[in-house]
């Protein structure tokens, strides 16, 4: 498998964090060797805190790599636009539509998707009503 744009974004952003991490560790071993007086204790309280950080950050990603997981899912599941619909389609939903059939079961019988139907539906309503506009 090919990674996507998301995993790979990921895994940039994941990389940039490391090397962040590894320059705070870097800054905080120079400021330690400079003070050679400063406690063990606050080197361990800085590493601590970065280990903190490091764990926040590593569940962010986690986080964020299963969102991307899902929109991937998802936009794999969006369907695609069908073409106009047809007149005798038109008459189909309108007839499944009079006898009181649910839309997802007219979308299920005519092969459109619940949008179409409702669009088809919602255009026989405004020509009933007298509104302008075909049905």
């Amino acid at each position: 498998m090919v990674p996507s744009g998301p995993l790979i974004l990921l895994a940039g952003v994941q990389l940039l964090l490391d090397i962040l991490l590894i320059g705070l560790i870097l800054a905080l071993y120079r400021r330690i060797g400079r003070r050679e007086a400063a406690p063990a204790r606050e080197f361990q309280r800085g590493l601590d805190r970065l280990e903190e950080l490091r764990r926040a950050l590593e569940a962010n990603l986690a986080e964020k790599a299963a969102l991307a997981q899902r929109l991937e899912r998802l936009l794999g599941r969006t369907p695609e636009a069908g073409g106009p619909v047809s007149a005798e389609r038109r008459r189909e939903v309108i007839a499944a539509w009079k006898e009181g059939r649910p839309v997802a079961e007219i979308a299920a019988a005519t092969g459109l998707t619940d949008g179409e139907v409702e669009l088809v539906i919602a255009l026989a309503r405004a020509a009933e009503a007298g509104t302008p506009g075909r049905a």
